[in-house]
């Protein structure tokens, strides 16, 4: 089984994100999980660039079609197993944007 890596982009089902109003949303790898066992480390993107966080332009290459921002309050933790079997790759998130992200998750 091939692990997610840091700063790989997926979109994901929002059944993986308990109380996420959309129906799959962009998310961004912070922490790679160790074993097969282990948990995925998230921070979602959101549309509503009025929201604190990494601001992310529109990316159409990876299905990014709107401005975004990559915010911490939307960090999750994701079973590996679910999202293994749900989750779509659709890029790498690319810097200085990876950088930022991570700076503001880490702090």
């Amino acid at each position: 089984m091939l692990l997610p890596e840091v700063g790989d982009l997926f979109w994901v089902p929002s059944f993986l994100l308990p109380g996420d109003p959309e129906d799959s949303r962009p998310i961004v790898v912070v922490e790679r999980p160790r074993s097969e066992l282990d948990s995925v480390q998230v921070i979602t993107r959101t549309h509503d660039t009025k929201v604190r966080g990494v601001l992310h332009p529109a990316d159409r290459a990876n299905g990014l079609n709107l401005p975004g921002v990559f915010a911490l309050k939307n960090h999750r933790r994701i079973q590996l197993d679910e999202f293994i079997e749900h989750a779509e790759q659709c890029g790498s998130l690319l810097e200085p944007y990876l950088s930022e992200v991570l700076e503001m998750w880490r702090l």
